[in-house]
């Protein structure tokens, strides 16, 4: 089994994606032999135990999907063109090549678009329509598949993140104990996002006037190593105290970090998937419709988007759910077991299709 997505990059969602997927494919089959493509394929093979090879290596790419009995893309966002129209045309290309090699090839667990590209949109069209199975981590990409076009052997299923399981609470204990973190926190996860100074203004407001209100610190947690320097930026302008973890931790150490805290307060998508499946309150700020689809699909509506989110609608946010924290956490928790079943899903779907199967929309 060949695996294609966004591997080796430091990105602890995609990253998570990854070990998730492994997990839950070895769990069903520990005969498995799995393959990653991967920008470090030396880190991915030693952290996964999986074979990996170069994604800009064409001819070991190549001969990986050739030599494959199933090709998986995902999860993930790969098929959009906003941040990248490269990146779109590269994974497109290797389920292309998947479906003229005569392999299985199934989208796994993946979030769809933006497509905003008519060009690109008749492409994505084009070869999805051809590949085995497509399961989707959200009911607004698959109303963005049935615009394109496509509705059989379609599942909609969940981010396979859900099938995650955080480290003991006695090792995130000792963790954050060594980075000085003792008392009740509030976990925030930012992103960079076309360097917008005045959301790093308000956000730093936001979590001062927090910090006052609740008596709770003030956590960055980073999802990449960018997000360090955004944390630091975001900092440079409060007066509360805060920490910035110094690096990005492997997807069960920041699940068990994330588990332990308050609350979250994220840009980042997987932040708010991981806080859910924690079953923590969060306060999702929306960047990309992606989180919106999220936010939608459990039943919670965004603080705001990131362009014009003020400190006021932050921290108004906030207070509403400070005092209920732990009976919105749980209902947010109850929704999660559902996603949870979903996200197994996948893994099954997969192993009936690498044994045969061929399974229409569900």
């Amino acid at each position: 089994m060949l695996i294609s997505g966004y591997y080796g990059f430091d990105n602890l969602g995609d990253e998570a994606v990854l070990l998730s997927i492994v997990k839950t494919l070895r769990s069903l089959d520990g005969t498995l032999e799995i393959t990653v493509l991967s920008a470090r394929p030396e880190v991915t093979a030693e952290r996964y135990g999986v074979r990996a090879v170069n994604r800009t290596d064409f001819f070991a790419v190549l001969r990986s999907i050739f030599k494959c009995d199933m090709l998986i893309s995902g999860g993930g966002s790969l098929f959009q063109d906003v941040t990248s129209r490269t990146s779109l045309l590269y994974y497109l290309s290797i389920v292309f090549l998947g479906i003229l090699f005569r392999k299985k090839v199934m989208v796994y667990g993946q979030g769809l678009g933006p497509l905003i590209n008519n060009t690109d949109r008749k492409i994505t069209s084009f070869i999805l329509r051809r590949v085995d199975m497509i399961t989707l981590r959200d009911n607004s990409s698959f109303e963005l598949l049935k615009e394109l076009g496509i509705e059989k052997n379609v599942h909609i299923t969940a981010d396979p993140v859900f099938t995650l399981e955080p480290s003991p609470d006695v090792r995130i204990k000792e963790l954050l104990k060594s980075e000085g973190v003792y008392s009740d926190y509030i976990l925030v996860a930012p992103r960079d996002w076309y360097n917008n100074e005045l959301f790093r203004v308000e956000m730093a407001k936001a979590l001062d006037q927090i910090y006052l209100k609740t008596g709770a610190e003030i956590v960055f947690c980073p999802f990449h190593e960018s997000d360090i320097e955004e944390s630091r930026s975001i900092a440079d302008f409060m007066k509360c105290p805060h920490y910035i973890l110094p690096k990005v931790y492997n997807p069960e150490d920041m699940l068990g970090i994330i588990s332990l805290s308050q609350m979250v307060i994220g840009v980042r998508l997987h932040s708010l998937i991981f806080g859910a499946l924690a079953g923590r309150p969060i306060a999702g700020i929306s960047y990309d419709p992606k989180i919106n689809g999220f936010l939608k699909d459990i039943g919670v509506k965004p603080v705001g988007v990131m362009k014009t989110v003020t400190a006021d609608q932050i921290v108004e946010y906030v207070e509403a759910i400070w005092d209920i924290r732990d009976k919105v956490g749980s209902e947010i928790k109850d929704k999660v077991e559902i996603l949870k079943q979903k996200a197994h899903e996948n893994g099954e779907l997969a192993i009936s299709l690498i044994g045969g199967g061929r399974y229409g929309k569900s």
